[in-house]
């Protein structure tokens, strides 16, 4: 049903008016017009969905008149009608602007299954057109959010040093004035100043990828976890880590992102280990436009209750004395993969270990991210 459509019938013949009365009314607003100025003239001051215009009306100036029409309304769909149907006549009406051309049929009903057709495609062109200027707003706010965390986050930098700076200046001068319960309020003070700073260092990072004008480019995975490596090295001997790696493709993105991934990724498989030496197996398998990697760990593993929490960001699932950090590295990742075209999720069960799955694109990414 289309009642909100309104319906310009253009037609001499008064008894055609009459059967095309009773046969749109029941589902469209349906307006009338005996002639070609009479036409024009309900075009020009009020507005209408769709014109059924009757080719034979006016036919040493039809196309003309078409483009009167239409020049009053840029919205209007118009079916042209007529009684015969000539190759000719369809271009003249298509190039006039005529959305599109039938043959006057025997039964009036098949005309009121073009108008519902048409009345479709308006309302398809119209939902399309909502939600293209939604995607521009939610763009448009999606962007004010990142600068105004970028902000914020750089902007509680400066009192953060200065209630550090303080801090360090009271200890050295009244250092020995201070009691037992002085310098443990201190040491909560440093404590706190500490965390605030890597949560700010994260909200930064978090808020930067989409700040990022680095160019989409070829990466090789290879190279990115040669990085990855020796980025972590540290921490892979002193936890006596094993890292196996199979051999890597060639993705589309961003080289600093995907570096940022992958070792988000081998750090968490590092840090939430098992009493045994972690073991990280990284492979990838081609897939439909691109490929599927798996870092796979031994380490504690994750409760299925938990599989979509971990992406969130600043979750935690275990306090700080027993793991560090802020909580906020997978949802890094979520932002990445997702950036990049792809998707991320995780297989886990506790004790065993953990598999966090994603998939990058090889081909079709556009340009800037």
């Amino acid at each position: 049903m289309c009642l909100d459509r309104r319906v310009l019938v253009v037609d001499e013949a008064e008894s055609k008016l009459a059967r095309l009365s009773e046969l749109l009314g029941d589902e469209f607003e349906v307006t009338y017009a005996t002639s070609a100025d009479e036409a024009v003239k309900k075009v020009e001051c009020d507005n209408y969905d769709i014109a059924i215009f009757d080719r034979e009306l006016a036919p040493r100036d039809c196309d003309g008149l078409l483009e009167r029409i239409l020049e009053s309304s840029d919205q209007l769909r118009v079916i042209i009608c007529t009684a015969v149907g000539r190759c000719d006549s369809v271009k003249q009406a298509i190039n006039a602007g005529a959305l599109t051309y039938v043959e006057r049929p025997d039964d009036l009903t098949d005309l009121l299954c073009h108008v519902r057709r048409v009345c479709r495609m308006g309302e398809d062109a119209d939902f399309e057109a909502a939600v293209q200027q939604r995607t521009l707003e939610l763009d448009k706010s999606n962007r004010e959010l990142q600068d105004f965390a970028y902000v914020v986050a750089h902007d509680l930098r400066s009192p953060l040093l200065t209630v550090g700076g303080y801090c360090e200046v009271l200890r050295e001068e009244c250092g020995e004035e201070l009691d037992k319960n002085a310098n443990e309020y201190m040491d909560h003070i440093v404590n706190g100043v500490e965390r605030m700073g890597c949560l700010i260092d994260d909200l930064l990072s978090y808020a930067g990828l989409g700040r990022s004008s680095e160019p989409v480019a070829t990466v090789d995975i290879n190279l990115v976890l040669k990085q990855t490596r020796a980025n972590l090295d540290s921490e892979i001997q002193k936890s006596h880590a094993t890292l196996k790696v199979g051999r890597m493709p060639t993705v589309i993105g961003k080289q600093t992102h995907l570096l940022q991934l992958f070792q988000n990724l081998v750090e968490n498989a590092i840090k939430f280990r098992s009493e045994k030496p972690p073991v990280v197996d990284i492979v990838a398998t081609e897939v439909d436009g691109g490929f599927q990697f798996c870092v796979r760990d031994n380490g504690i593993g994750v409760a299925p209750q938990y599989f979509e929490k971990v992406f969130q960001v600043f979750q935690r699932l275990h306090n700080r004395r027993e793991y560090s950090g802020t909580g906020i590295g997978l949802a890094v990742c979520k932002k990445i993969v997702e950036q990049h075209g792809g998707k991320i999720w995780l297989e886990s069960e506790l004790g065993k270990g953990t598999g966090l799955y994603f998939t990058l694109m090889s081909q079709n990414l556009p340009q800037q991210l």
